[in-house]
């Protein structure tokens, strides 16, 4: 029998401020109001009802559709011929949606972090970068007036050496956003203390190099700064390799991605689940 592999993403979530059951409440909320969202062009998503909370974790799926605009035109594909969808005798009913794409998350509490499957029992892909948007989009509806969110893609852990690798490095540009203070530790909980304690969200560094200066040479605590990035923002950096050519690498371009065999007769829900316990 052929393997079947799965294929996952994570997302960062950033709820602030954020009590125990903050993030329950949030999913719970979005997917109790059928919070529903177009990402992209003529392509829409919801959340599915989640699972019940167990060993911190609980689960769904995300659902992708689209949609028909009634309102244009239909076109005759073997005369060209064009007439309104109102006088082509065609009924959908509003609860059906058209290439449909579903895909399983499951969301760590202790991490804040979702993780979802970027390829179904059906061969379909999602972008990473998509399901991000998507869950943005949607929790954002049901925030409290008092609560801020951010939605990150978490990056390879090897995503800063690639990044920061480029022979001649002229410029730099790191964003980070404020970090889920329980996840922290170290350094990486000193630059969190920096950033609470100047009341901000977010701090973003642009560093260039001087006119004949060489290439960067970045101290631990910009490196420090640059990996928390990876989980709370981004970093780009800018240069020159060694033909000369201009070079541009973002963390962006690095998602990280969990590759694992199902077991057998292992539904990929369960997988899903079993990628979040870690």
């Amino acid at each position: 029998m052929r393997e079947k592999i799965g294929r996952y993403g994570i997302l960062n979530v950033v709820l602030q401020p954020h009590p125990a059951e903050a993030y329950e409440r949030l999913f719970r909320k979005a997917a109790k109001s059928k919070i529903t969202v177009n990402y992209r062009a003529e392509r829409y998503a919801r959340i599915s009802p989640l699972t019940d909370l167990k060993d911190d974790i609980f689960s769904g799926r995300l659902a992708t559709w689209s949609e028909i605009d009634v309102e244009g035109n239909v076109i005759d594909k073997n005369t060209l011929d064009e007439q309104l969808f109102s006088e082509a005798n065609i009924e959908i009913p509003n609860s059906v949606g058209f290439n449909a794409k579903v895909f399983n998350f499951s969301f760590k509490i202790s991490s804040h972090q979702v993780f979802i499957e970027l390829i179904n029992d059906e061969n379909e892909k999602i972008a990473i970068s998509s399901a991000q948007r998507i869950l943005w989009s949607i929790l954002e509806k049901v925030l409290m007036p008092t609560e801020e969110l951010d939605v990150h893609i978490v990056s390879k852990k090897s995503a800063i050496d690639y990044v920061l690798n480029i022979p001649l490095l002229k410029k730099i540009e790191i964003v980070v956003q404020l970090p889920n203070p329980d996840v922290t530790s170290g350094s990486k909980q000193e630059i969190f203390d920096v950033i609470d304690g100047m009341h901000a969200k977010s701090v973003t560094l642009g560093i260039t190099s001087r006119n004949g200066g060489g290439a960067l040479l970045l101290t631990p605590g910009v490196r420090t700064l640059a990996e928390l990035s990876t989980e709370n923002g981004h970093t780009t950096a800018y240069g020159r390799n060694v033909e000369g050519e201009t070079v541009e690498r973002s963390t962006k371009d690095v998602p990280a991605e969990i590759q694992i065999v199902l077991n057998h007769d292992e539904t990929r829900a369960a997988a899903t689940r079993r990628i979040a316990r870690g």
